[in-house]
């Protein structure tokens, strides 16, 4: 399966791996900090 975003088609891991690297870039930024480790749930 692949997604078409602004013209790129991408598969479902590649969107999640976007949406947590931009998640992980504003938390540091927040942080002031680097992080290297988090906790991610799944509802069930």
């Amino acid at each position: 399966v692949r997604i078409n975003v602004g013209g790129h088609k991408l598969t479902p891991v590649e969107i999640s791996s976007h949406i947590l690297t931009a998640l992980k870039e504003r938390a540091e930024g927040v942080l002031d900090r680097e992080v290297t480790r988090a906790v991610i749930t799944v509802p069930a």
